[in-house]
Order: structure tokens, then sequence, then C-alpha cells
């Protein structure tokens, strides 16, 4: 599996927090911060969720907007949850409205709203160190492959100093994997902390496996004695993880051409 850039989503009420939070934005850096909706649509709604947003981001870019908003599907998992990433170039960008926002609001609360079931949200910020991506991946690159970590109390730095030497060692080595970290803020309850975006062109590449593995990558770097003990440190700082694949969904984004 090839990859790097962006990665899984979460919404509670991505409603009016999205409507209110759009302004002129490029795609964030790692000096940005992205709105992250993770939200379900119960089958039946599906078509009237898509034909909503489809209406309702045409309102927006008639009315001025220039937000890229980029739309995943869910490939893996339950596959009635889409993804959405707002990226804002810094924290007080948020607190900005727009006059498209407010025009749009009633359109965004008759079509959009009432056809999905919730979610959860967060707010992503790039880890620098913990990432590795040479190609500045797209966000619309086709697949993304999503790892996501809680870790146990207390061993978070330790987690962002195993995730910084990993990152190292690509870098250093030129590996042929991508990757990008992501710091998860203000999740809620159950929330990952921290997620690993792994970018992907085809199916062909996700099933690809890495040569060298990541262990003989880290072990060519570090010696294998301290590139396994740097494993069995992982192993015992993460409290849970779990992996996703999303696949970029270009009908339901908004993407200025400026963004892409």
């Amino acid at each position: 599996m090839k990859t790097s850039r962006i990665p899984k989503l979460m919404i509670m009420v991505l409603g009016l927090m999205l409507v209110c939070g759009l302004v002129a934005a490029q795609a964030a850096d790692s000096g940005g911060v992205i709105r992250d909706y993770d939200i379900i649509v119960p089958p039946p709604q599906d078509h009237a969720f898509r034909e909503g947003m489809k209406h309702w981001e045409k309102c927006m870019r008639d009315h001025g907007s220039s937000q890229a908003i980029y739309a995943y599907d869910a490939e893996t998992g339950d596959q009635s949850r889409y993804a959405f990433l707002v990226p804002h170039a810094s924290w007080a960008e948020i607190d900005q409205h727009t006059a498209a926002g407010k025009a749009c609001r009633d359109t965004f609360v008759r079509s959009v709203l009432p056809h999905f079931a919730g979610g959860v949200s967060a707010i992503l910020q790039v880890n620098g160190k913990a990432t590795y991506d040479p190609d500045n991946a797209s966000p619309t690159t086709p697949l993304w492959w999503v790892s996501e970590y809680r870790i146990k109390p207390g061993k978070y730095h330790e987690f962002l100093g195993i995730a910084h030497a990993f990152a190292a060692a690509a870098a250093k080595t030129g590996w042929e994997v991508h990757f990008t970290g992501y710091e998860v803020m203000g999740g809620g309850k159950g929330s990952p902390q921290f997620l690993l975006a792994f970018p992907n062109k085809s199916w062909a590449e996700v099933g690809m496996k890495p040569n060298p593995s990541t262990r003989k990558m880290m072990g060519g770097v570090y010696g294998k004695a301290a590139a396994a003990a740097l494993f069995h440190k992982l192993f015992h700082v993460i409290r849970d993880q779990w992996s996703s694949i999303w696949s970029y969904d270009k009908e339901l984004s908004s993407v200025p051409a400026k963004a892409q």
C-alpha cells in the first residue's frame, strides 16, 4: 500500500456549523486547520441528501463563496458515512462568516439537514514532524487509507516521538510510502487522537505491500534492535487502533480552481 495526505472525518451538527463557518480559504497546509465532518446518511435518504448538497453548494458559489469542501465516501466499515473536509488557513479564519453562508442558510436547512441522521466532527491539524509527503498529495487523490489511533493516558508525547521517528526514517530512505500525520482536536468522547492518512491512486496501489517493509525500513535507519524497541514501545502506548478506506467524491466536492 502506498500513501500520503488527508483523511477520516466526523460531525454531529454539520448543519449550522458548516454554514456559518464557511470562508474563503485554500487547502490547509501545516499552518492551517481543517474542519472534519463524518456524517451518516440513511440509504433511503441518500439521493435526496446528494441532491440537496449539490443545490446548497451551487447556492454558495452563486453568492461568491470560494471555500473549498472536499467530500469522501466510506469504502469500508459503515458505508452510509460521508466525510467532508473544510480547510482554513488559521484558527482565526473559522470565526469569519460570509455573505454566502447567510444567503444560503435556509437552503441548507431545507435541502440538506433533513436527510442526514447525525455523526461526529473534529478539527485536524497537520503535524509536520509526523509527515512524509514529498509529492504534496492533493486532497482529490482517488483513495485514502486512514489509520486512526487512541493513546493511553499520559502516553501521547511518547506516541508522537515514535511517529516523528517513523517519518524521519521514511524521509531519510526516500520510502515509497507517503503519509500525513494529523493531530485530532476536540473530537469528543471516543474520538481518535491522531490520524495517519495515506494517498493511493488506485485499488491496485492500495493492495501493494511496501518494499522495503515498514520494519525493514526502520531497521535500516536505526538498526534492528532500536527499531524493534520502537515497535515494542508503540504497542504499549496505543490504547486502540483501526483503519478505514475513503474514496474522493468529486460530485459532492466544491473546489475552486485556485485550490486544485
